[in-house]
């Protein structure tokens, strides 16, 4: 067993106690005062140091052990050791007792002191009552009556008792005291470990906010961007547009109409100037910067633009199917920040299907609240990981394919229009997310 173990075991602390108490009482012994008149007795300062072990043993029955050692320093020097024995034991023990009824009250360490100082007056009482009917029973001093015998003792050691209660008084106060500073020390480290634990979790705080905030910049930046090519690559469609139609004037001046490989490059020219213009339309949706949420908004259209833009990640193995309410309703909100929510969801159900899949997208009114429920056939998300998908930086995905911050930014902008994201999943079989928006009457 380890030094320090044996030390804390409270059996052993006791022991140690009792004999290093026990001993210094018995040295103590020796520094004595003669009391005229009594047979074998004599005034010394071993009480100071029995009374200061009161404070430290945590059991009475160590105190019979620490009167059993300081009884035998009084052979040598022609005492009584029953008498010295029995006398500290009975006295010690009672003093104990007052003493842990003491300590349970709630006062002023002086004020505590001060009752010590009087009751180390009651611990002198008894001993010289037990010293006087020890010494009867030994047949000592049996010539003396008892109320004068207590008197002539009282009187030879009344410097002790004072001495010895002024300063075990002191000493306990200090104790007290030194109690107190510990216990201010050890809440003053809780206190700065708990400081410590928060400015910890609110530095972390900050770190996410700010990578939130870096992430933001990026997807603003990303809109101003995709605004601005948007606009760019409108002119020259113009200029194409403005072609063609000059085409086909020139077509129909020259008669040309019933030339198939005419008419087959032209549509082939429309159908790709309205693919790219539905593009440009969708991105500019998307890149849309509003601070405001009263924007009227077509989640219908939000969703084909969101399709628009994936088209070219749906692969031809992925069938999208779409079912809207034809019920009238009336949504408010941002139409930038709402794109950019359905897009994310979209995205992930796309990326969620690696062979064959199916995403159903379906649109309707339940009560007061818009519901878009956005299901795949993909990969699912496992049960335990499914409440976290929303936390910051959360991902599943590989170290630079993704942030972490799609479906926590989703559910902010959710948050914000005062909705609801639901996800429901089973892994290997898909993911069902459903989107509740509230409505205004219409």
């Amino acid at each position: 067993m380890k030094l320090n173990t044996l030390l804390n075991n409270k059996h052993v602390k006791n022991i140690l106690l009792m004999v290093f108490f026990g001993l210094s009482s018995a040295i103590l012994g020796f520094i004595k005062f003669n009391m005229p008149g009594v047979e074998g007795g004599a005034s010394d300062f071993r009480e100071l140091s029995l009374l200061i072990g009161v404070f430290y043993i945590s059991n009475p029955l160590y105190l019979i052990g620490v009167s059993f050692i300081t009884a035998l320093s009084a052979i040598p020097q022609g005492g009584s050791f029953v008498s010295t024995f029995v006398m500290h034991a009975v006295a010690l023990v009672f003093i104990w007792f007052v003493y842990n009824k003491i300590k349970k009250i709630k006062l002023e360490n002086h004020v505590i002191g001060v009752i010590w100082f009087i009751a180390t007056f009651f611990y002198y009482f008894v001993l010289i009552v037990i010293m006087i009917l020890t010494n009867n029973m030994e047949g000592l001093n049996t010539e003396k009556a008892f109320f004068d015998f207590f008197v002539d003792i009282a009187n030879n050691i009344s410097f002790e008792a004072i001495t010895s209660a002024l300063v075990s008084s002191l000493f306990l106060v200090q104790l007290k005291i030194r109690a107190k500073l510990i216990q201010h020390q050890e809440n003053l480290e809780i206190l700065v470990k708990n400081r410590t634990k928060d400015l910890q979790d609110t530095i972390e705080e900050l770190k996410t906010t700010q990578k939130q905030l870096v992430e933001s910049e990026k997807m603003a930046s990303l809109g101003v961007l995709s605004a601005g090519i948007a606009h760019e690559i409108n002119n020259p469609l113009n200029f194409i547009q403005g072609g063609v139609y000059s085409l086909e004037q020139f077509v129909e001046e020259n008669n040309l109409k019933d030339n198939s490989t005419i008419a087959f490059i032209l549509k082939s020219i429309d159908t790709g100037i309205n693919r790219a213009t539905s593009i440009i339309t969708s991105l500019g949706h998307y890149s849309r910067q509003s601070e405001s949420v009263n924007e009227a908004i077509d989640i219908n259209d939000i969703i084909n633009n969101c399709l628009v833009i994936l088209h070219n990640q749906l692969k031809k193995n992925i069938e999208v199917k779409l079912s809207f309410s034809d019920e009238p309703y009336i949504l408010y909100g941002n139409e930038g920040r709402l794109h950019q929510a359905i897009l994310n969801i979209l995205s992930n159900a796309v990326q969620s299907i690696n062979d064959k899949g199916v995403i159903n997208i379906e649109t309707k009114i339940n009560k007061e609240k818009l519901e878009i429920t956005i299901s795949d056939t993909g990969s699912g998300i496992d049960e335990k990981i499914l409440s976290k998908i929303t936390e910051p930086f959360f991902t599943t995905k590989s170290p630079g394919d993704g942030t972490g911050l799609g479906l926590s930014i989703t559910y902010s902008i959710i948050q914000e229009h005062e909705g609801v994201l639901e996800f429901n999943s089973v892994l290997g079989e898909g993911t069902k997310v459903v989107v509740s928006l509230p409505l205004k009457s219409s």
